[in-house]
């Protein structure tokens, strides 16, 4: 969602540090997140399905700052909380369970170094075609968790809400992961 309102900002050449202007664009355009396949969420702007371009190394570099201004966050946050009243869902990002979803039944908190991030999200851009270096990468994703040092999202496993199971990820493959997570999910609910 942050991606898709970054793009709509970047693509009507607002200034990214005019917030006055960020904060009028995204409160009238029209963001949605929708499932065609439920593993794999998209994103429609203003009906278009944009998706594909959210992944933009454009995007990825300004990303953190629309989404450090407080009210492009409480948008967000609103459209999130109005989502998970509809129905059961599962949500992933830096502030669900210490400020979207406080109530959450369950929260999982991932865990892992900054190189191990940076060296999963290359291999994302790689199966992509991106051919951005490790280098590149690891800056970015640097950069992001400085920028997201807000002290409301969470960045390292001591912020993470208190009633979260935190999963240090780093020798796990997806499916062992996966399993950590049903079985702290079936625990919980014994």
């Amino acid at each position: 969602m942050y991606r898709g309102a970054t793009l709509s900002v970047i693509k009507n050449k607002i200034s990214l540090t005019n917030e006055h202007e960020i904060i009028n664009h995204i409160n009238n355009i029209d963001i949605e997140v929708i499932w065609q396949i439920f593993s794999e969420p998209e994103i429609l702007l203003n009906d278009i399905n944009v998706t594909h371009l959210l992944k933009d190394k454009q995007i990825e570099d300004n990303v953190s700052i629309i989404s450090k201004i407080p009210d492009v966050r409480t948008f967000m946050v609103n459209y999130q909380r109005s989502r998970a009243q509809k129905s059961s869902i599962v949500m992933a990002g830096r502030d669900i369970g210490t400020r979207v979803l406080i109530e959450a039944k369950v929260k999982f908190f991932l865990h892992a170094s900054t190189e191990i991030r940076a060296q999963r999200r290359l291999e994302e851009f790689k199966d992509n075609g991106d051919l951005r270096t490790f280098k590149d990468v690891l800056i970015q994703t640097k950069r992001r968790d400085e920028l997201d040092q807000t002290g409301k999202r969470a960045i390292l496993a001591e912020q993470a809400a208190s009633d979260a199971y935190i999963i240090k990820t780093e020798d796990l493959s997806i499916d062992q992961l996966i399993d950590k997570c049903a079985e702290a999910y079936i625990g919980h609910f014994g």
